[in-house]
């Protein structure tokens, strides 16, 4: 990510320092615990954001990476020995949670599959950042990308 992206990514970033202790969702709140964190996060520079002509709105980058045990209730117990129950509230953050805070606090979220082949795996991202900020980027915008 870094070298694709050429910014510094903070390691096991936590979600509270953008949100509190609470984040409102669906006019309920929930609590943020200590451990909730991005596996990356970047804050983006104004160079950055006027390299890909990104609207200044965009305040930072998040990504997590998602191994099969992210999709596959026995590779989730294989990994966790954790009930099914908590493989939903895990789902639950993946897939709504930490969306939710992305988009509304203007950060771009990204999900890397660990079963997306090499060479697909920028398509995959411009995908996404496209999803979200309407940017249609490509490859040329990234020169640095060595597979």
């Amino acid at each position: 990510m870094e070298n694709t992206f050429g910014l510094k990514f903070l390691k096991d970033f936590m979600i509270q320092s953008i949100t509190g202790y609470q984040f409102k969702l669906n006019d309920q709140f929930s609590n943020i615990h200590g451990n909730l964190h991005f596996n990356g996060y970047a804050k983006l520079t104004e160079s950055f954001k006027k390299h890909l002509n990104l609207n200044d709105k965009w305040q930072a980058i998040a990504f997590e990476a998602h191994g099969k045990w992210h999709k596959d209730e026995i590779e989730f117990y294989g990994r966790w020995q954790k009930p099914e129950s908590e493989r939903k509230a895990r789902e639950f953050i993946d897939n709504t949670l930490k969306p939710t805070i992305c988009q509304e606090k203007s950060i771009i979220y990204l999900v890397i599959y660990e079963d997306i082949p090499q060479e697909d795996w920028l398509a995959n991202i411009l995908e996404q950042i496209y999803k979200q900020t309407g940017l249609k980027l490509s490859e040329k915008n990234f020169p640095n990308i060595n597979y």
